[in-house]
């Protein structure tokens, strides 16, 4: 992006910066995946402690959502990939 003739392949240009945008998405949703992760632990433990079972089901649930989430970001990883494979050829 940052050579001289970067601008001049327009279609180059918008391949690379799709594929950037395709990067920032899937990295911020697993920073996003991982602070979740991290505040149902520390929220079931004080749950455990606490012997608190709505919140432990709380928990449980918010871990089965978090699950799902992944599934679909490793999906799209997957697609991704394919996508990238086919841009690069």
């Amino acid at each position: 992006m940052l050579e001289a003739n970067f601008w001049q392949d327009k279609d180059n240009s918008k391949k690379v910066i799709k594929e950037k945008k395709l990067f920032e998405d899937l990295l911020n949703t697993y920073k996003v995946s991982i602070e979740r992760l991290s505040d149902l632990d520390d929220l079931s433990e004080l749950a455990l402690e606490e012997k608190n079972d709505s919140v432990q089901k709380e928990v449980f649930q918010n871990l089965k959502e978090l699950r799902t989430l992944v599934k679909k970001m490793k999906l799209n990883v997957f697609y991704q990939k394919k996508q990238i494979h086919l841009i690069v050829i």
